[in-house]
């Protein structure tokens, strides 16, 4: 599995993850239409040491529909995993379900609609900037999250938010440093995910 091959190269993991209610389990699957089968209760009884690791779990269809369940599922899969006291990051593009999840040690983030600031003019990043805003104040949401390019957009409207972040662009090491160096400098940033090669 690759989880056992990169388990002391990093030290954590961002998981997609969709929530199955006819199995009342997790998935680890990007894309609905994946047929993988794997649970992420058999990724995580893959680790040898799950304690060590942090984790980001992107949950790709968290809904009103299915977030009860899916909490108590996340709470009995830590709990076996004997991760209780070990933050976890739990992100949705649906804020209004993550409340529920706000507790207990997970940490909730909001992923903030895709798009490129450089693209947009000023009012048109006003606009998105407002968007974000209401919905993290009407749901009390304390992280957002984003694409790399987002950063500096995040950075000018939402200075005392937390931030996770991603670069996926290249596996190139030179330009990932050069990037982890600048994002470095914003101290509202708790993880910044990059690519690894796989062989």
């Amino acid at each position: 599995m690759k989880a056992q091959t990169f388990e002391y190269a990093f030290p954590g993991f961002e998981l997609d993850v969709h929530f199955d209610t006819v199995a009342g389990t997790f998935i680890v699957k990007h894309d609905a239409s994946d047929t993988s089968n794997l649970t992420l209760s058999a990724w995580l009884s893959a680790i040898t040491e799950p304690g060590r690791l942090g984790f980001w779990l992107d949950f790709k269809n968290l809904a009103p529909w299915n977030k009860v369940p899916a909490l108590a599922e996340l709470l009995r899969i830590r709990e076996a995993n004997h991760l209780v006291l070990h933050p976890i990051m739990v992100e949705s593009s649906d804020p209004s379900c993550l409340p529920g999840f706000d507790t207990l040690n997970f940490v909730v983030s909001y992923y903030i609609p895709m798009f490129d600031p450089s693209t947009l003019t000023p009012g048109e990043q006003l606009q998105y900037r407002d968007y974000i805003e209401a919905r993290v104040t009407e749901y009390g949401i304390r992280t957002i999250s984003g694409y790399n390019m987002q950063h500096e957009f995040m950075k000018q409207y939402f200075p005392q938010m937390n931030k996770l972040l991603w670069y996926l662009d290249s596996f190139d090491p030179e330009k990932q440093d050069s990037v982890i160096n600048v994002v470095k400098q914003d101290t509202t940033v708790q993880v910044l995910l990059v690519s690894a090669l796989i062989l």
